[in-house]
């Protein structure tokens, strides 16, 4: 089995620009998203931000649809705070915000054991 090629950690620097996000110090590849978006946890002065990058074969409506969604979602607090959109390469900045992930079986962690799935958003925080 070949070697993964080797992630250039460069690549992304043009869709973080310094006046939103600030100096960028490291950005690491998280995981190829489930709709195949290049994901990237990013390290800058302020904080953490996380950039996601929608695949270029994808309809340019499949980048355009979330996002009427996503905006008001994060103007309301109920999705993290979109910090730089760039429509052009498809690809977004939000904050990042640090707990388990949506996908994290809650039942592994010993921490997260809510009795309902109301009080999940309680102790999982």
């Amino acid at each position: 089995m070949a070697a993964a090629p080797p992630v250039d950690r460069s690549a992304p620097l043009p869709l973080l620009p310094e006046p939103l996000v600030g100096v960028v110090e490291s950005v690491e590849p998280v995981a190829l998203g489930l709709s195949g978006a290049g994901v990237f946890a990013v390290r800058a002065s302020p904080g953490a931000f996380v950039l996601r990058i929608q695949r270029r074969d994808l309809d340019p409506s499949s980048f355009a649809q979330p996002l009427r969604v996503l905006r008001p979602a994060a103007e309301a607090g109920v999705a993290p705070a979109l910090v730089h959109v760039d429509p052009a390469a498809r690809a977004t900045v939000s904050a990042h915000v640090a707990g388990l992930p949506l996908t994290a079986d809650p039942g592994t962690q010993p921490h997260c054991a809510p009795a309902s799935a109301g009080q999940l958003v309680v102790h999982c925080r």
